[in-house]
């Protein structure tokens, strides 16, 4: 965005960047989800609950999304233990009281709603400065096989003759060395870039940018 807006930026460096609307962007990354998860039944039904959450906040619909999370939340509370149930107490009113935060802190964010309607492809359309965008092999969130087209059709729309953008093998999405995209493995993770995405930026900047 800033890129498309200010002259003073003379190239762009990137880091699995989104390039197309927020939505669409969530609604892939929970086809991947559910396509590779080992209890797909259970899988399923959590991706169900989170797309008609999406649809009923791009509605605005906040009452029927404080609904739909009121059941949602009940529904996990009721599957711990009994004495774990017994420790919370009434379970419809913290069902209640959690949809009610949720809504408010997060679907209803300016922040939230911007990223979910937001299409970053009006912005790269815009771009003419050199462009390195790297993707990750890994990557479940802002998933490589939909982002690197998108990016490459805006940038070529905006005319941009100096653009490159790869696809990092071995790395996820926080481009740390690393086998599978698993999420929950990413804090046994070496908490350092990769070396080849240094050594690719590096030499990028080299051959572009004169000090």
């Amino acid at each position: 965005m800033l890129a498309a807006r200010q002259p003073a930026i003379a190239f762009e460096v990137t880091l699995a960047a989104p390039a197309v609307r927020g939505d669409v962007l969530a609604n892939a990354a929970l086809d991947l989800l559910a396509e590779q998860s080992a209890t797909p039944a259970a899988t399923a039904q959590l991706v169900e609950q989170e797309r008609t959450a999406m649809r009923l906040a791009l509605g605005a619909d906040w009452a029927a999304l404080e609904e739909h999370l009121y059941r949602a939340i009940l529904s996990q509370l009721k599957t711990l233990p009994e004495e774990g149930q017994e420790a919370l107490g009434d379970l419809d009113a913290l069902a209640k009281e959690q949809a009610a935060i949720e809504v408010r802190t997060v679907y209803q964010n300016p922040r939230f709603a911007f990223n979910l309607r937001h299409d970053p492809a009006t912005d790269w359309a815009q771009v003419r400065v050199p462009v390195l965008a790297l993707y990750a092999e890994f990557d479940d969130t802002v998933i490589a096989s939909i982002n690197q087209p998108a990016l490459e059709t805006a940038l070529a729309k905006a005319n941009n003759g100096d653009v490159t953008v790869s696809l990092v093998a071995g790395v996820n999405h926080l481009f740390l060395a690393a086998e599978e995209a698993n999420a929950q493995a990413w804090a046994t993770l070496p908490q350092t870039l990769a070396p080849q995405v240094v050594e690719t930026i590096v030499d990028w900047l080299v051959a572009r940018v004169h000090v």
